[in-house]
C-alpha cells in the first residue's frame, strides 16, 4: 500500500501542469521596490502617476498612482529583467529613467516644477554616430512631453541639437540640426503645433564630455529641452 501512495505522489509531480511550476518560478524572481516622489525645493510628497515598462522589449507592465497621504508606493517587477520607469506631475517636468535590475529597491524621486527657462536633457533621445535616426527608447522620453504640452496649451519650447565635438564642425551643425528637426517632427506629428516649437543647432560646440573613449563620448550626441514659456 505504501509503495502504491509514493507511485501516485511521483506520477502526480509529472503530471502536474507547467503553467503551476511557470508560476512558482515568477513569485520566487519578483522584487518588490518602493519608492516616494518628492518636491525638489519644499521635500513635500507630490501626486503622481507612473508607468513601468519592462526593457529591452519595451512591454507596457503597468501603471498606478502616488498618493501623497499614503507613505510610499510599491512595484513588484521581475527580479531579473531591467525596466524604464516614467513619472508624471501636472506642473512638474517629467522624470524618464532606467530601473536596472541590481538597482536599490527604495527609490526617492525628487520633480522638478515647470518654469521659464528651465533646461533638461532628453536622456532617452539618443543617436548613433553620424546618425540622425531616433531610437526606440526615445519615444518614452518624447511622449511624455507630448502629453504635458497638451495639458498644458501655453507652453512653448525651443529644442536644442547637439553632437560630439570630433569631427568636421560644419558637418556637425548640419547633423545636429537634422536631430532637432526630427525631435520637432515627432512633437508635430503627435499634435503639437509646430509655432510652440523653436529649434537651434550648435554642433558640437557644447559637449557634455571631452573624453578620448568613444563610447563616452555618446553622451554628446543628444537633444535639450529649454522652457520658453509656462
Amino acid at each position: 500500500m505504501q509503495r502504491i501512495q509514493k507511485l501516485f505522489i511521483a506520477l502526480t509531480f509529472f503530471l502536474l501542469p507547467w503553467s503551476l511550476f511557470a508560476q512558482v518560478t515568477m513569485v520566487v524572481e519578483n522584487r518588490k521596490v518602493t519608492g516616494v516622489v518628492l518636491d525638489s525645493k519644499s521635500r513635500e510628497p507630490v501626486k503622481a502617476e507612473i508607468t513601468f515598462i519592462k526593457l529591452p522589449d519595451q512591454e507596457h507592465v503597468g501603471k498606478l498612482s502616488f498618493n501623497p497621504v499614503r507613505d510610499s508606493f510599491q512595484l513588484t517587477l521581475n527580479a531579473q529583467s531591467d525596466y524604464l520607469l516614467s513619472i508624471s506631475s501636472n506642473g512638474y517636468l517629467s522624470f524618464v529613467d532606467t530601473l536596472a535590475k541590481e538597482d536599490t529597491l527604495a527609490l526617492r524621486i525628487v520633480l522638478e516644477p515647470v518654469r521659464s527657462g528651465q533646461k533638461i536633457v532628453l536622456k532617452n533621445v539618443v543617436f548613433e554616430r553620424d546618425d540622425y535616426k531616433l531610437m526606440p527608447q526615445a519615444k518614452l522620453d518624447l511622449d511624455q512631453l507630448v502629453s504635458q504640452m497638451r495639458k498644458n496649451k501655453s507652453m512653448r519650447i525651443r529644442l536644442h541639437g547637439h553632437t560630439d565635438y570630433k569631427g568636421n564642425s560644419e558637418q556637425n551643425i548640419v547633423l545636429s540640426e537634422k536631430r532637432v528637426q526630427v525631435v520637432k517632427d515627432y512633437l508635430v506629428q503627435h499634435g503639437i503645433k509646430s509655432k510652440r516649437i523653436k529649434t537651434e543647432a550648435h554642433g558640437g560646440g557644447q559637449p557634455l564630455v571631452k573624453d578620448p573613449n568613444a563610447s563616452n563620448r555618446a553622451a554628446n550626441r543628444r537633444v535639450e529641452m529649454e522652457v520658453l514659456k509656462f
